[in-house]
């Protein structure tokens, strides 16, 4: 019989609170920005969730915006009308089980970091009503429990045990042990793993994707799995979109979400939260003066994001629009380019400290870049996190010190500058990898072996936003510079590696790297090779390509989009004949012998009734962002009340629309089809 956990954790719930307290916001120029509160400014994130299954077996709706697999595959018609995205503070009651999936920046972390905040202010009086609201929860709060997946790993190859077989959910609660110690929390050993065994518990995984090397990652899923099938715990893990596939995929019942873009709505919903953060507004205080400012304010953010059209869609990302108001906040301005973007906030983070600091901006930000590279060309792969020792090693001689200057010169620098921090003990890491990310890039766009470095892992997923930050600093070194990048990208599928598929994937490459560099102008591409090529890997798309991904045809189709697909060049190419004659068309549920049995009918779908048509024409495909542009643009056709029928132009004009919903961010995929 299982003893059970006592101790109070009161102690260990104030650490975890003010741990995750504040959204830590370097170089702003004013004090009260460099710490905002993350409940002030905490926007809801909105997800699609889906079984783990889905992606290969199809799926069937059960509720709204979360699906099942069904065994026999295939996506009902109804099923994916029905399928929307959903908060998801409105899913987290139902689901005990998740995995949040999402791109770089796109709120996963912070998420768990909200959810453990305000676990814990419930669990310690501070208006535990409130908090569990924010979260979708009733009853009693769970006992939260955050751990950062990378540091597991990094423990599980530290502490190997014969005594455990290697999937043993004990590692966790041992290492949760391991965790605690050296904070004076009052908690007996093992008290944690406990209390999780005894059920009850929010266990909050982070960063699945982060853990080093594919069968750690493998193994640490299969702890999870463990541990949810033998403790009766709420838990929430997070992860990467392109590293969760394959083994890596949890079973045990999880539920998959995939978080939605942030749309207008949440966009603004930030701003607010804000502006209203900077001006100190809060919902206990009146003071009408300082809301005046943080209206004045938001207005002029939100103008200034919707100035530039290359800029918008970055604020599809959580960090990215953080970052945003960074920046506006300190230059009034946005600039238009990513890298560009990450240059502005890299350097005012910089400049946050640099009169503290001896040692100058661009050569601190040299060593950033130096440990950013180390991390990436080491030889177990990519590392979120490095020793302080080797990354004081990789510094040392840039500032021409020793190990015990280059140490302390860390130590000010994750102190102050906020770009790189320890969370682990004696470990240095990036305070987000996007800036690992942009920091590797910038250091690699000015060697002469750049291209050595990354030729063999021009396919490697790690290295894929790496790739993309630095075409985007090589193009600040010129047209030309980028243009002879993109060659030396098409050369290497020119010479057949990886048959049809390789070549795919580097024009999908290609086409991300052009999308990412078109606020700088010119077409780069020219001369490079890439249009034959692009006609090449049309392949793709006919029926005998099926060795080419889902991911890598979607990149080639929004690749041929920006180049302009031959397949849409000829409208009467695209079109099929279809014969006319006579069908049954309606469905009802009333009777099931009767023709047209659907026991998921609607009403207005009955009655079941013969129809004749004549012959007629359909597109192959479905109608594109790029052709339906042109009734958008064309003759002011989306405002042009003689193009719609009474019904459509009432719609849109009840509606004030001007355009399809996210038109501009719908743009910059002019080959998918409209929505």
């Amino acid at each position: 019989m299982r003893s059970p956990a006592t101790g109070d954790p009161r102690k260990y719930l104030e650490k975890l609170a003010a741990d995750n307290q504040y959204l830590e916001i370097r170089g702003m120029g004013a004090k009260t920005a460099e710490q905002m509160e993350l409940r002030r400014v905490y926007t809801r994130l909105r997800v699609v969730a889906l079984d783990r299954r889905d992606a290969g077996q199809g799926a069937t709706t059960t509720r709204r915006g979360v699906t099942k697999a069904k065994a026999g595959g295939g996506l009902d018609r109804r099923d994916a009308m029905d399928a929307r995205d959903v908060e998801l503070r409105d899913l987290l009651p139902a689901h005990q089980k998740l995995v949040l999936v999402g791109d770089p920046g796109s709120g996963k972390t912070t998420y768990l970091r909200f959810v453990a905040l305000q676990l814990a202010r419930a669990l310690l009086g501070r208006e535990p009503e409130t908090a569990m609201a924010e979260l979708g929860l009733t009853g009693d709060p769970p006992l939260p429990v955050l751990v950062r997946l990378a540091a597991f790993g990094d423990f599980l190859g530290a502490h190997p045990d014969a005594d455990c077989s290697d999937e043993s959910p004990d590692y966790l609660f041992r290492y949760l042990d391991h965790a605690a110690r050296g904070f004076s929390l009052d908690l007996p050993d093992g008290y944690l793993g406990r209390r999780l065994r005894e059920g009850g518990g929010a266990l909050l995984l982070d960063g699945l994707d982060e853990v080093p090397g594919d069968s750690a990652r493998t193994r640490v899923g299969r702890i999870i799995e463990q541990v949810v099938t033998t403790t009766p715990n709420r838990v929430v893990v997070t992860s990467r979109t392109r590293a969760y596939r394959g083994q890596v995929q949890l079973g045990a019942g999880f539920t998959r979400c995939n978080l939605v873009d942030f749309g207008p709505a949440e966009v603004e919903a930030f701003t607010t939260q804000w502006s209203r953060a900077l001006y100190r507004v809060f919902d206990d205080e009146d003071n009408a003066a300082r809301g005046a400012q943080a209206a004045t304010y938001r207005a002029e953010l939100l103008e200034a994001i919707r100035a530039h059209p290359s800029v918008g869609p970055m604020t599809a990302n959580p960090l990215m629009l953080t970052v945003l108001a960074v920046v506006h906040w300190s230059r009034k301005k946005l600039p238009e380019q990513r890298a560009e973007l990450y240059d502005a906030a890299v350097e005012y983070l910089l400049e946050s400290r640099a009169t503290l600091s001896e040692v100058p901006n661009p050569l601190r930000r040299e060593c950033l870049q130096a440990i950013a590279l180390c991390m990436f060309e080491d030889r177990s792969g990519v590392r979120r996190t490095i020793s302080r020792a080797e990354a004081a090693a990789s510094v040392a001689p840039l500032l021409g010190v020793g190990q015990f200057e280059a140490l302390a010169f860390l130590e000010d620098e994750e102190l102050h500058s906020g770009i790189v921090v320890s969370r682990t003990e004696g470990e240095v890491e990036f305070w987000h990898l996007t800036f690992q990310e942009y920091l590797a890039a910038l250091g690699l766009s000015v060697r002469d072996d750049y291209w050595s470095v990354i030729e063999s892992r021009l396919h490697d997923d790690r290295w894929a936003e790496l790739l993309l930050l630095l075409a985007g600093c090589r193009r600040r070194l010129g047209l030309r510079v980028a243009s002879t990048f993109i060659e030396r990208i098409v050369t290497t599928a020119g010479g057949g590696r990886g048959g049809l598929p390789g070549r795919a994937s580097v024009v999908g490459l290609v086409g991300r790297i052009i999308r990412d560099i078109e606020p700088y102008g010119g077409d780069p591409a020219e001369g490079t090779g890439y249009p034959a090529l692009l006609r090449e890997v049309l392949a793709v798309f006919e029926s005998g390509s099926k060795r080419v991904s889902e991911t890598i045809r979607i990149e080639v189709g929004d690749a041929l989009g920006q180049a302009g697909d031959p397949r849409l060049a000829d409208p009467n190419v695209n079109a099929v004949a279809i014969a006319g004659g006579t069908f049954l068309m309606g469905a009802q549920k009333r009777g099931r012998t009767k023709p047209g049995f659907d026991e998921r009918a609607h009403d207005d779908e009955q009655p079941v009734r013969r129809v004749t048509v004549s012959g007629f024409a359909i597109d192959r495909y479905p109608v594109t962002v790029g052709e339906f542009a042109l009734f958008v643009t064309a003759d002011r056709g989306y405002l042009h009340q003689a193009k719609w029928d009474n019904d459509g132009w009432a719609w849109r004009d009840g509606e004030g629309r001007r355009a399809p919903d996210r038109w501009d961010e719908q743009r910059r995929h002019p080959n998918r089809p409209v929505v």
